[in-house]
């Protein structure tokens, strides 16, 4: 043990890791900052209730040991539990990362809707984990196994509590942290896309990624889904309540703009260029939409307006999730087009279609000279595509091909001496 403490003294972070924990902290803070003292400790009125003594008990361990895990960051000299939050499976502190800065944020986490958003949050490091050691080839099926279970074990978690708001009457917090929940998965399966489309990445860690891409696509599914249901549970109460429900989601909307305004405006000089210039040009276009949604409010048109702040805050979960998994993943995510008119998917007829997800692909389309002719075109860029692998009869896809209008896609697996290959084509 003497041994491990002076090893862990001679940890120190960088500037830039500093700057990154000073962030998260301050994060907490802000976010647990409305949390009122009868909440978070409440000896005096537990007394007066007559509550037993092991509550009491349970709430004096459980602040004894926030205490006791800052006493344990001044023994280890300061940088041990911080340095560890970049550890991964295998590592010396990822003990550490795991089992005592993870505890004590979930201690600190006070509430059911706190308590949640952790939870999501846990799961989705465990995916960026994944993603950081596929990118080395150094993901072992066993390893992924296990990060596989924990993240979807937080998924169940954070289903349960959605279910536990919708019976205590509060839809809008259920579709909140629904909305988080399905905006992390599909950051996490966007990181994991660009891994496995990227050429300068081995074979091993393509591999790698594109296997554990299949499970994330199923879990974002199920996200999904969740989110969904959780939706229309909002919609009935406000049907009931319109006025109320509207002028909740609206305040719920420019708390949320103005968080990721704030983000944005603290990591400008950490992120990559492109990467900025797209989250503000997204942030601005959800600034328009926000003021079209206030718009329909002051008209009393409630039902437009409920949609209008509904897709708001949807697309700004989505472009957080997207910007924090950029400054903490350094592997290269872009951040996809929003969607500035959300609608839910409409159903599919082909049984066989297995799985699909959103994401940011590069797609080209080839210049002719002759306008007029339906050729492939060649143009590079960048959009927001829904992929969806089928199996299709050649009956069925010429008739596919002949609508027009639309956006399509065909992705192909090559497997040639353990080399992948995703190809995407267009036509408009």
């Amino acid at each position: 043990m003497k041994k491990f403490i002076q090893n862990a003294k001679k940890i120190r972070l960088s500037p830039k890791d500093k700057q990154n924990f000073r962030l998260v902290l301050e994060n907490q803070i802000a976010e647990n900052r409305s949390v009122s003292v009868r909440k978070t400790f409440s000896f005096r009125q537990t007394l007066h209730r007559g509550a037993d003594l092991f509550n009491i008990t349970f709430n004096l361990k459980k602040y004894m040991f926030v205490n006791l895990f800052l006493a344990l960051i001044v023994v280890l000299g300061g940088g041990t539990a911080f340095a560890a939050e970049n550890s991964l499976p295998g590592d010396a502190l990822y003990p550490v990362k795991v089992h005592v800065n993870e505890n004590v944020r979930s201690l600190a986490a006070v509430g059911l809707e706190n308590q949640t958003e952790w939870d999501i949050e846990r799961g989705e490091r465990r995916l960026e984990e994944a993603a950081q050691l596929a990118k080395r080839g150094e993901l072992s099926d066993k390893v992924k196994s296990q990060l596989s279970e924990q993240v979807e074990k937080g998924l169940d978690k954070a289903e349960k509590s959605i279910a536990r708001l919708q019976e205590k009457g509060n839809p809008q917090a259920a579709v909140a942290i629904s909305n988080t929940l399905q905006a992390k998965l599909q950051a996490g399966a966007a990181l994991l896309i660009n891994l496995g489309l990227s050429q300068d990445d081995a074979a091993t860690s393509t591999r790698e990624a594109l296997d554990l891409l299949a499970h994330v696509r199923n879990l974002t599914d199920q996200a999904t889904e969740v989110s969904e249901n959780a939706e229309s549970e909002a919609v009935v109460e406000a049907n009931t309540k319109p006025e109320v429900s509207v002028r909740n989601r609206k305040d719920l909307a420019e708390r949320k703009f103005e968080k990721v305004l704030k983000l944005l405006e603290e990591n400008k000089e950490d992120m990559d260029a492109d990467v900025y210039l797209k989250a503000e040009t997204q942030l601005s276009n959800i600034q328009e939409t926000l003021t079209n949604a206030n718009i329909k409010l002051e008209a009393q048109q409630y039902r437009e307006a409920f949609s209008l702040y509904g897709s708001v805050n949807n697309m700004l979960e989505r472009l957080q999730a997207y910007v924090k998994i950029h400054l903490r993943s350094h592997l290269g995510i872009h951040i996809p087009d929003l969607p500035f008119k959300l609608r839910p998917d409409r159903g599919d007829d082909d049984d066989n279609t297995s799985t699909s997800t959103t994401s940011t692909l590069h797609t080209t389309r080839e210049h002719d000279e002759d306008e007029d002719e339906d050729d492939d075109h060649e143009v590079s860029t960048t959009t927001q595509l829904r992929i969806r692998v089928q199996e299709k009869s050649d009956e069925r896809r010429n008739d596919d091909d002949n609508e027009g209008g639309r956006l399509k896609i065909r992705v192909k697996e090559k497997n040639d001496n353990e080399k992948f290959e995703i190809q995407v084509r267009g036509e408009l």
